[in-house]
């Protein structure tokens, strides 16, 4: 036991050392450097925050420039189209694609407007599709090398009809959804 805190002590007191001696380092540097340091903090900072908030329910895309989501969403259309292709050439792991007119993100999550013969479907059906959706979504994240922590949910999404909303996947569990009746 009394080895454990002087132990202790030792790691504090070098702990208090360090402290003093970068405070007089900080006290030395020259303006530029003193500049770089807190750019240096203020990224940490925003870096900080943005993982905060990427834990509450937001997803990274919610931080992509206007011009890197307007990318992202021009890559969307783009796969959701070459993947329509394939399943209108006979590919039935690309049928799913056929129900879906649109796709784009937004600060409301992921948003594909769908036709007429999806809203026929059971809600097993749907919950497929949506999960490709979300699929096709995270295949386009990776295609632009954005940084995305493994254990990171799906996209938040939701499917809408003629302009109303008639299903989406749930917050807390973005690979769940809930459609309406």
């Amino acid at each position: 036991m009394k080895k454990t805190i002087v132990l202790g002590i030792a790691v504090l007191a070098s702990l208090s050392l360090a402290a003093c001696e970068s405070s007089s380092a900080a006290e030395a540097e020259t303006p530029s450097q003193s500049t770089e340091a807190h750019t240096s903090n203020d990224n940490q900072k925003v870096a900080s925050k943005k993982e905060s908030k990427t834990s509450d329910n937001t997803h990274p895309l919610d931080y992509l420039s206007s011009e890197k989501l307007a990318s992202y969403n021009k890559g969307l259309a783009d796969s959701l189209i070459e993947d329509q292709k394939f399943a209108k050439g006979g590919n039935k792991n690309y049928s799913w694609s056929t129900y879906i007119d649109s796709v784009s993100y937004s600060s409301r999550g992921l948003i594909a407007n769908v036709n007429p013969n999806f809203v026929n479907l059971n809600n097993t059906d749907k919950t497929k599709i949506g999960k490709s959706l979300q699929g096709l979504a995270g295949a386009q994240i990776v295609m632009m090398n954005i940084e995305l922590a493994p254990d990171a949910p799906s996209v938040y999404t939701n499917i809408h009809y003629n302009g109303r909303r008639i299903g989406h996947s749930k917050i807390l569990n973005p690979s769940s959804f809930k459609w309406s009746k």
